[in-house]
């Protein structure tokens, strides 16, 4: 696993598993608990969808080594429901528009990474 990698299951480990479930004893751990968890990720903090099923990502492998170790019967996160995640629609930039930016970026340092972006 890379440093980035293990930093960031860390962070989010600690940033919200830890605090919503961290108190619960693994071999009391529910799927509704955890379905709670997840809703209240949707609504409270107001995590995107895809935030949400990668924090799923992460407590399901987790929970899927507890269980290939034996410290719990089955992995209650296998039943829990995920938020569906949906693309925003991309609205290009009309000409005008186009014509203001590029005068706006002339001359700036990130000048031609601005333009490759904007034409590919």
């Amino acid at each position: 696993m890379k440093a980035y990698t293990f930093d960031s299951y860390e962070r989010t480990c600690n940033n919200h598993i830890k605090p919503a479930l961290g108190n619960v004893k693994l071999s009391s751990l529910t799927a509704p608990q955890i379905q709670q968890f997840y809703n209240s990720l949707l609504t409270e903090k107001q995590l995107s969808a895809k935030t949400v099923k990668n924090i799923h990502g992460i407590l399901h492998r987790a929970l899927g080594q507890a269980l290939k170790l034996g410290m719990i019967r089955s992995n209650p996160t296998e039943i829990c429901d995920l938020p569906k995640s949906y693309r925003k629609e991309i609205i290009p930039m009309e000409q005008p528009d186009i014509s203001r930016f590029l005068k706006e970026i002339r001359g700036h340092k990130f000048e031609l990474v601005y333009l490759v972006t904007l034409f590919t």
